[in-house]
């Protein structure tokens, strides 16, 4: 039995078949190393016009039926490999035939690549021969021509690299030599959408190649002998609507070789199988778990209520069906939605009612999140009364609620208590300094800088209207004065234009009531506010000179200074202060435009709410 000569015509044989490839095998060729050519053609016509050349090497061996499996090993003489390495590679076919009959039993490959057979060569260095793994050659005609087409831009991008050590990915990147990794695949015509690739690349070989910063070609790094579990992702602007309303804007598909998963919103997936051609045959699971904010939980409810009453739905101008038999129903539990549609709005008609703008993360509330937000749901939504005991001397509390922090404030009732909303409320708050009869204040004036910054129902606009409506007090306007203070340290945490400017309305309304406060404090204030969004004009810094130049108060000098950048100014008075005097000056927001402070050591963000007069 000729080997050679049966396995040399199965090949010939099987290339025949394809519309774009010939072979020139000889099986009595006594060139060393190769046995012939496959020829990759322009047209069908098979003409010699920018015709492609790639070697090939055939071996027939006599096997056993049963020895015919989806890969096999076969051995390579290391001195045959490296020719191969250093000429741009060959497809290496070995064929199994019917001991007894000489019948094709099965073809196989390997494309010995200059990176792989490098790889194989470092792996094995003292080695005569390496035993090679082997694929069945594919059936069909187009992936034969895919696999030679490949196989011949991989050479050409790789022919320059053989035999040469490679970078190191992670060394590119600490360098910082790396812009990005890349492959490529080479197919027939035009891939009809990019949700196929994971099946067309499936089971195949696959180089990686670094693209280098001010590089001109990129430089294979990585070999895969055979590609699996390969995963795309794709976000595709398109309207998700039922009869005309549409609920969505866009979908995420996810497709791998045997399935393809669209992931409408936070909560909704249809996942079909991965098929070149769709038809009615089809079948699509639609699979439904509530998860996300609180919003896409009610974008998600809504959709799914209209899903399933209208029984399909369109994706832009194509439309599915998606009519649920009762058994699916009734494990989707579908009776409840609307009662889940209706709770969660509920939630967040209450939570709009606080002035709460960020989205609640439902879906990563703890057992004690939910019991916290049922409990203001039940008594600021529904004006319940919520049994159990509370700390009446610590009436105001910060409720946790996942990525929520609100402010409430518990008041007996009816052996119970109700929660009602910080900031929706107005509440009668009595201050007595020590020493003197009890004034009204605001409710505000025990708020800190963090609090400005952490409690998402915060609502300045009635923290500034709160305090203008307290009867007037020599108490009252530095407990005003403070709390526009903290907003101002507040701001230097974290610059918020809207803190700013609340602020400025604080200190516009002081600036009315100069019998309580003086006129120099609301000017430093004035123009500290305005000097953290611009430079001040001559008029303005005209107005601190005076102040520097005549107050009597040595905080009020210091502050001029410091808004002016007299830097040597400031630091001359600093230096006549005492201990307790500097670390009180150092609370005030103003003191951020010293610039001596770093030396000072301090970060000049101290907070003191119980100080005297602010500045």
């Amino acid at each position: 039995m000729d080997l050679e000569k049966l396995a040399t015509s199965a090949i010939e044989k099987e290339i025949a078949k394809t519309d774009l490839l010939s072979s020139f095998i000889n099986s009595g060729d006594r060139e060393p190393c190769w046995d012939g050519h496959i020829y990759i053609h322009e047209d069908k016509k098979k003409t010699k016009k920018n015709i492609k050349k790639v070697a090939a090497q055939v071996k027939g061996k006599a096997v056993r039926t049963r020895d015919a499996k989806r890969t096999i090993s076969y051995p390579i003489s290391c001195d045959d490999l490296r020719a191969y390495m250093m000429n741009g590679g060959t497809v290496f076919f070995v064929v199994y035939l019917n001991k007894d009959t000489g019948d094709v039993l099965q073809i196989y490959y390997v494309s010995l690549l200059p990176v792989m057979v490098k790889k194989l060569l470092d792996e094995k260095k003292s080695r005569r021969t390496i035993s090679v793994k082997f694929h069945k050659f594919p059936a069909d005609n187009a992936r034969k021509t895919e696999l030679f087409l490949n196989f011949y831009e991989e050479s050409k991008k790789q022919v320059s690299f053989a035999g040469k050590d490679l970078p190191n990915v992670d060394d590119l990147i600490k360098k910082g030599l790396l812009e990005n990794i890349s492959f490529s695949y080479t197919g027939l015509g035009a891939c009809p959408d990019t949700r196929l690739l994971p099946k067309i690349i499936d089971g195949k070989s696959l180089t990686l190649y670094a693209n280098i910063k001010g590089g001109t070609a990129p430089i294979p790094i990585e070999y895969f002998d055979e590609i699996t579990n390969i995963t795309t992702s794709k976000d595709t602007n398109i309207p998700i609507s039922v009869k005309g309303h549409i609920y969505y804007d866009k979908v995420k598909t996810i497709a791998t070789a045997d399935t393809i998963e669209q992931q409408i919103g936070s909560s909704v997936k249809i996942i079909a199988p991965n098929v070149d051609n769709v038809d009615s045959s089809i079948k699509i699971h639609l699979n439904i778990n509530l998860t996300g904010t609180l919003t896409e939980q009610i974008e998600a409810l809504e959709f799914i209520i209209a899903l399933v009453d209208n029984e399909a739905f369109n994706f832009g101008d194509a439309e599915f069906p998606a009519k649920f038999p009762q058994s699916e129903l009734d494990r989707m539990e579908a009776y409840n939605f609307p009662e889940m549609l209706s709770n969660r709005k509920h939630i967040k008609e209450v939570l709009d009612s606080m002035n709460v703008k960020k989205d609640l993360e439902l879906s990563k509330c703890t057992s004690d999140d939910i019991d916290n937000l049922m409990r203001i749901v039940n008594s600021i939504g529904d004006h319940r009364i919520i049994r159990g005991e509370i700390d009446e001397k610590n009436p105001g509390q910060k409720i946790k609620i996942a990525n929520l922090t609100v402010a409430v404030v518990y008041i007996k009732a009816n052996g119970g208590y109700r929660i009602y909303d910080f900031f929706g409320n107005r509440f009668d708050v009595k201050w007595a300094p020590e020493g003197m009869e009890p004034v009204e204040v605001s409710q505000f004036m025990m708020m800190r800088p963090d609090d400005y910054l952490t409690l998402d129902n915060l609502d300045l606009e009635k923290v500034v209207e709160n305090f203008k409506i307290i009867p007037p007090s020599t108490t009252h306007f530095e407990l005003s004065n403070n709390c526009m203070l903290s907003m101002l340290n507040a701001y230097d945490k974290a610059p918020n234009p809207e803190l700013l400017n609340a602020a400025r309305q604080m200190n516009v309304w002081l600036g009315q009531h100069t019998d309580f406060l003086s006129s120099e404090i609301v000017t430093l204030n004035r123009l500290q506010i305005e000097l953290r969004e611009r430079p001040l004009e001559f008029s303005e810094k005209q107005e601190l000179y005076t102040i520097a130049t005549t107050a009597k108060d040595e905080f009020q000098r210091l502050g001029a200074f410091l808004l002016l950048d007299e830097q040597e100014e400031a630091r001359k008075i600093f230096d006549t202060l005492d201990e307790d005097r500097l670390n009180l000056f150092k609370g005030f927001p103003i003191y951020k435009f010293y610039k001596y402070a770093e030396e000072k050591g301090t970060d000049g963000q101290t907070e003191n709410a119980d100080s005297e007069q602010g500045r």
